[in-house]
């Protein structure tokens, strides 16, 4: 498990990422769009050194070197999940 501590500056990014605010049959009405950008975000930082492009598609985030495709997922949680 990779533990990392959210900046200020992803949190920013993050709301800016995506600018549609619910989608059509969400449970939580859309709110999980916030972490889920948020997570996308740290996960670029995370891989931005070996990052081979950020062409997002249906399937995939980003690709890493050598052509890894990466789909960041992410769950809130109110607990640090076992490793």
């Amino acid at each position: 498990m990779i533990v990392t501590h959210i900046t200020k500056d992803q949190e920013k990014r993050g709301k800016e990422l995506y600018k549609f605010k619910g989608l059509h049959g969400s449970i939580t009405g859309g709110k999980g769009n916030k972490v889920g950008a948020l997570g996308e975000i740290v996960c670029h930082d995370y891989f931005k050194d070996i990052i081979k492009t950020t062409d997002s598609t249906y399937d995939y985030d980003f690709i890493i070197k050598p052509n890894i495709t990466v789909d960041a997922k992410t769950k809130k949680t109110n607990y640090v999940p076992d490793s």
